[in-house]
């Protein structure tokens, strides 16, 4: 219900100048994560209804995405880049450490670097073409 509140009142895309800033889309992705997780064997008490809902979901945001086979999705071969791209759908721009620190302090968490390291290692698993 709150996702879709969000969604009800944020727009599909932002100015270049609101960049990072969460979309629809992302309310809506949200939504079908959270589903999924919530239809998952370990938390949905054989309901297998929420399966679809979650299926559900997921083809709400897809459909925000081009037709399929309309060749505007391809694979990205630039990492720098990448972290600018309109397709993202939500992202957090770090600009220095002071404001890591004030992220930790506004959502009371320790930001675990060793942690992001092994974040790091695992996406440089995979290939970039």
């Amino acid at each position: 219900a709150d996702c879709d509140a969000a969604a009800a009142v944020v727009p599909v895309v932002y100015a270049s100048s609101d960049l990072g800033r969460a979309t629809q889309v992302a309310a809506l992705a949200l939504k079908a994560r959270v589903l999924l997780y919530k239809a998952s064997p370990l938390n949905n008490g054989g309901n297998n209804g929420l399966w679809q809902a979650a299926a559900d979901a997921a083809q709400e945001v897809m459909a925000y995405g081009p037709p399929p086979g309309t060749g505007d999705y391809d694979l990205y071969n630039d990492y720098y880049k990448i972290c600018f791209h309109s397709i993202l759908i939500m992202i957090l721009k770090i600009i220095d450490e002071n404001q890591l620190d004030y992220i930790e302090h506004v959502l009371k968490i320790k930001i675990d670097f060793e942690y992001m390291k092994y974040l790091k290692d695992f996406v440089y698993q995979f290939y970039l073409i």
